[in-house]
């Protein structure tokens, strides 16, 4: 269906099926696509609504004019964006400044094909809503702050686009995130800046190369192996989490990093395993801080006993390293762990440090080296009489309290063992008159 005239007075136009090709500025005074195409082949202003669980596409075909269209609903839409070409050559012309804040829908951009530019011009952002960018799709901006709920696909959130010879000054800002979780296979470019928002988690399996800053201000960043974040200033906000492990061939590329916030290395929160390179660049933890590091057997000189950090040229650590262990390790007098590689080390930080149990406690006397041991105490539980009273208190693994009792020392283990909770490892507390330790034991 062709409309060559403004139809002002047509509250609605709702379009399921087909293509419809307006030749006019308001084809109604809203339109609502269920499904089919509508294509707007010249500036436009009229507001349209896509429907939750609708699929719908919109071509933007004036290469030269300004769509100020206002999006709304919950459905998918697949959005057009034209260039100018001319012999050999290809340019951004037309502006797009609707607002489509209201949103919650999938916004597909789609552009030119072999180039693929897909340009913004405005700050209202899509706060509510997914834009999911496939391969080989750039989506540019006019050195605004944009702000998406979740970015998905394959292709790339990019540098300022140009409507005319002399482009604008500055550089995008794309704020991404909401409260929930999404992945994105894409890059960042240019000269952008990026900033993740929203207390969801952002996995990265692209490759950035934006030399802008990378800022997680909230939720949690995590990047996977062989993924990389850019090369700019990177920072972790207090409250915000940046999780991941490099590879052996990809590194961190970042210029330098400060943490005010959580560094957790490993695919997971429980991870054991994983390294974490900075790319032999300056990294900061700033007290309040908190650099989590999971452990799952004593270090050797070619493995660091669990999750640990590398390729820092200098390390300050204000923050506090936060230990957790692995089940099935079982630390004797003697075990180590390494916590980071780093050239220099300045800093005091403070420590997060899982009980031991059986007389073992933690030695930090060498973390500026990045190791904690861990020795034989014999100022413990194998201090005090067998027939001394003691004071117990049991312990969960997650540090939940969950019973207490008196005996003497020698009955510790009887008494435990009557007692009726599940099956499991526990940590038993045992505090005397003349010393007081802790032991793990299993019922």
């Amino acid at each position: 269906m062709k409309l060559s005239n403004n139809n002002a007075s047509l509250n609605k136009l709702v379009i399921t099926a087909g293509v419809v090709e307006a030749n006019c500025a308001t084809p109604a005074k809203a339109v609502e696509v269920s499904g089919g195409t509508i294509n707007l082949n010249q500036a436009s202003n009229v507001a349209i609504n896509v429907p939750a669980g609708k699929n719908a596409t919109v071509n933007y075909y004036a290469q030269k004019d300004t769509y100020s269209n206002k999006l709304t609903g919950a459905g998918t839409v697949t959005v057009y964006y034209p260039l100018v070409e001319g012999t050999g050559w290809k340019a951004t012309r037309a502006s797009l400044t609707g607002n489509w804040s209201e949103f919650e829908g999938t916004v597909k951009p789609t552009g030119v094909s072999g180039d693929g530019r897909f340009c913004l011009n405005n700050s209202f952002g899509i706060p509510k809503g997914t834009m999911d960018i496939a391969s080989g799709i750039e989506v540019q901006n006019t050195a605004k702050t944009y702000k998406i709920g979740e970015v998905t696909g394959k292709g790339s959130l990019g540098g300022v686009c140009v409507f005319s010879q002399t482009s604008p000054s500055g550089a995008n800002t794309w704020q991404v995130g909401d409260e929930g979780n999404f992945k994105f296979e894409g890059k960042v470019t240019s000269n952008s800046n990026f900033v993740k928002v929203g207390t969801g988690k952002m996995t990265v399996a692209g490759v950035w190369d934006n030399t802008g800053t990378v800022k997680v201000n909230e939720g949690e960043l995590h990047f996977n192996s062989g993924s990389s974040l850019g090369t700019g200033v990177l920072t972790v906000a207090e409250g915000a989490v940046l999780s991941g492990a490099t590879s052996t061939a990809v590194t961190l590329k970042n210029s330098m990093y400060t943490i005010n916030g959580t560094v957790q290395v490993g695919a997971t929160a429980t991870a054991v395993i994983g390294v974490l390179d900075f790319g032999s660049k300056n990294v900061t933890f700033n007290s309040g801080s908190v650099y989590r590091v999971g452990v799952r057997r004593c270090a050797t000189a070619t493995n660091s006993g669990g999750t640990s950090i590398q390729g820092i040229k200098k390390l300050t650590m204000n923050g506090t390293i936060s230990v957790f262990m692995n089940d099935s390790y079982e630390p004797v007098d003697g075990d180590s762990v390494r916590l980071w590689v780093s050239d220099t080390f300045a800093g005091t930080p403070e420590f997060d440090l899982p009980a031991l149990g059986n007389s073992l406690v933690w030695d930090t006397s060498r973390i500026a080296e990045g190791l904690l041991f861990i020795k034989y105490d014999p100022t413990g539980i194998d201090a005090i009489a067998a027939d001394e009273e003691v004071n117990v208190a049991v312990i969960s693994t997650n540090g939940t309290v969950i019973g207490n009792f008196t005996s003497a020392c020698g009955d510790v283990d009887e008494v435990f063992k009557s007692m009726d909770i599940p099956s499991g490892v526990y940590l038993l507390n045992v505090r005397g008159k003349s010393a007081s330790g802790v032991k793990k034991i299993v019922k």
